[in-house]
């Protein structure tokens, strides 16, 4: 079972929900998802947490911006509630957008999407799913 969250920074949720639709699709598995924003409150991650306290593999989605090319980073609250979530599992990271949100992210893979649109959410299920646009017998031809 997979668990998969999205870590917000504003309340735009349609191309999270693009995504996490989409990799439940391809990858065929018991997918548990939700939704993260920085305001958070404790007793909404602690019932997370024993949500998906049976997942084996953590999948975090992160939908931040860069605003004018300064480097943010990520606030407190979602560094906090990303490492309550995650625990001990397999983690694969996900950064739609700003790239150096990742500095401070502990995750086994990380994946660079630099955009949070349908193409880059596209090729990062691809990825994670091992699917190819091209068939193998059109490699072969």
């Amino acid at each position: 079972a997979l668990a998969g969250f999205a870590f917000l920074q504003s309340d735009d949720l349609r191309n999270p929900v693009k995504f996490f639709r989409a990799l439940s699709q391809a990858v065929e598995n018991d997918c548990d998802w939700g939704f993260i924003d920085e305001n958070i409150a404790s007793k909404d991650l602690r019932a997370l947490k024993s949500g998906v306290a049976s997942a084996d593999l953590f999948i975090a989605a992160f939908f931040f911006k860069p605003i004018g090319g300064k480097k943010l980073g990520l606030p407190k609250s979602i560094l906090d509630a990303y490492a309550e979530l995650k625990g001990n599992r397999p983690t694969i990271a996900i950064f739609f957008g700003d790239p150096y949100s990742g500095e401070k992210i502990d995750a086994d893979l990380k994946i660079y999407a630099y955009s949070d649109s349908l193409p880059s959410a596209a090729a990062a299920v691809m990825a994670l799913s091992g699917k190819s646009l091209l068939s193998e017998e059109i490699v072969k031809d």
